[in-house]
């Protein structure tokens, strides 16, 4: 049965299991990956806080020779095939190295970081400085590794001497797993030395994947399928496991029936509808309903402790989104047009590829679709795909919310630039560079609520946001209840907008003369604070990216 205690980023399946902390079991992964047509080289793809590196912990605990793991295996799926167990459990020498930790600001700081690591792996196997299986001259390598004292292509053929050392002493091939490949290609690029640790990871997986006679099965996992051309030229054998493919869809991430087991051990049923619309929506391969265990684990948590506590993005904590933020800054007016329609919870068809380079991310739309598909910003819709495009949508709540905030953010960034030449514009009455401006504003900025009405009063609202003005919106002022007063009392001035939505362009001069004619009956001038010597009221008409102003007169 499953366990109601849970372990909040918890990575370690030994530690999971001999904790007796919640574990859903996924050990099938094993007989899918291994079945009659398997690759030597298996590369799986998802978006972060999907259970990748967990996933990787578990075939460590299965192959390791060194380990002993039946009991952390008994009563889980994988357990009930003997003869399949009888093959693999702890047959096999086995290498496992997460580079999830390489983000150095240079170069030479990553690849510090990366050979430490490796020296930690020489050092767990140092009992071959012991063995008479084992060269004299290699055991003098072995500890040249222990001590960090060798040059950088030792380094990038460090997995494929360890093979052939391992494969020594064990007369058994050797089982590489390599978790979170492509961070070191990710932060290279954002810093600077893209080219650096390209070539250098070419090498390095190059030398471990092939013609390595030594190997028997390699398993990477990452975001992103890297293009084959640029870092693993001639590889053969190399199946990949993406986020688009059929086989071992259900195997990384939580299917609905594993959130319901979740909730039923927890007795926390009656929240499946929430979670369902805050964690649920991803679709890797034909699994419709995927969840993010990250996510699910930490709102259950919380739960537990208080069952009226709300859902969080727990996602967006959980590392950098720059990959939105970039995305925004460099989009064209066709890609925010697109970003509109996905925030009103749409979908947009797009060509995607899963073959991607980091330093080519942001040079055309295909490859800024693809890299918001393929690292969980976006997933497919329901919506039938159609030639040769991807049907996408945002999967979730909480990644709306992430949209949001940093359109939001932009929208802000926007503003800053214009809003000195626009107060200037309000306090001097001059209505049509106003309306310049705004329309400027506009163009540039993406639209991020669920209706017109929301969105305009939203960005009326944030035109003065973080100014030393005093804003108001929606309060009562004179007879009624002016959209947005903003005022200035060491100034002694101040102005009312009365904002209105247009149907079409063509209707926006009668919507600006609905907002005069309202200002003018409810006599909104009156509600601006007493001795404001200057006191000016607008009104305001929007469709879409247009605006119409006028000076109340």
């Amino acid at each position: 049965m499953l366990s109601p205690r849970i372990l909040i980023g918890g990575e370690s399946f030994r530690e999971l299991r001999e904790g007796n902390y919640a574990y859903i079991d996924k050990t099938a992964l094993l007989e899918d990956l291994l079945g009659q047509d398997r690759p030597k080289v298996a590369l799986i793809t998802r978006p972060r806080r999907f259970g990748k590196t967990l996933t990787m912990s578990m075939l460590h605990e299965f192959f390791d020779i060194q380990r002993n793991s039946n009991n952390i295996f008994n009563g889980l799926a994988i357990a009930e095939n003997t003869d399949f167990c009888a093959t693999w459990m702890n047959k096999f020498p086995t290498i496992f190295i997460s580079l999830k930790e390489i983000k150095g600001r240079t170069f030479s700081h990553s690849y510090d970081k990366f050979l430490s690591y490796v020296s930690e792996i020489f050092l767990d196997n140092s009992y071959l400085l012991h063995s008479e299986k084992i060269h004299n001259r290699h055991k003098e390598r072995i500890q040249s590794f222990i001590d960090e004292k060798v040059k950088q292509n030792d380094t990038e053929n460090s997995f494929l001497f360890l093979c052939k050392v391992l494969n020594k002493y064990w007369n058994k091939k050797v089982i590489v797993l390599i978790d979170e490949y492509d961070v070191p290609l990710y932060y290279s690029e954002q810093k600077g030395y893209y080219d650096e640790m390209i070539d250098f990871m070419r090498q390095f997986l190059g030398a471990t994947l092939k013609g390595n006679d030594y190997l028997e099965l390699a398993v990477l996992t990452g975001c992103l399928r890297i293009a084959k051309e640029s870092i693993f030229t001639g590889v053969n054998n190399f199946e990949c496991y993406g986020v688009s493919d059929i086989k071992i869809s259900d195997k990384i991430g939580f299917t609905s029936s594993d959130v319901d087991l979740i909730l039923n051990v927890n007795k926390l049923e009656y929240k499946k509808n929430i979670i369902k619309e805050w964690y649920d929506g991803y679709r890797f391969g034909n699994t419709s309903e995927m969840y993010c265990p990250w996510d699910v684990l930490r709102f259950v948590s919380n739960l537990k402790y208080d069952p009226n506590v709300l859902p969080e993005s727990f996602w967006v904590n959980s590392s950098s989104n720059d990959i939105i933020e970039k995305m925004i800054k460099h989009s064209t007016m066709s890609i925010r047009q697109k970003i509109e329609k996905l925030v009103s919870l749409k979908y947009i068809n797009e060509r995607v590829s899963e073959y991607l380079t980091y330093d080519s991310l942001y040079t055309n739309d295909e490859n800024i679709w693809s890299i918001l598909y393929s690292t969980g910003y976006l997933t497919k819709s329901e919506t039938e795909s159609k030639n040769g495009t991807t049907s996408l949508k945002i999967p979730n709540k909480e990644v709306l919310e992430i949209f949001v905030q940093t359109i939001k953010q932009w929208v802000k960034t926007v503003i800053d630039k214009n809003i000195s030449h626009l107060l200037e514009n309000f306090w001097k009455g001059d209505e049509k560079s106003i309306e310049n401006i705004l329309n400027t504003i506009l163009l540039q900025t993406i639209s991020y609520h669920d209706n017109a009405e929301n969105y305009y009063h939203g960005f009326a609202t944030a035109l003065f946001v973080g100014t030393p003005l005093e804003v108001t919106s929606n309060r009562e002022s004179g007879d009624g209840r002016p959209d947005v007063v903003v005022a200035d009392p060491d100034g002694r001035r101040g102005f009312v907008l009365e904002l209105k939505h247009a149907e079409s362009e063509d209707a926006l001069e009668a919507g600006v003369q609905e907002a005069l004619d309202q200002i003018a009956k409810f006599r909104y001038l009156d509600g601006l604070p007493a001795g404001m010597k200057q006191r000016r009221a607008y009104g305001i008409a929007f469709h879409k990216k247009h605006c119409a102003v006028r000076l109340f007169r």
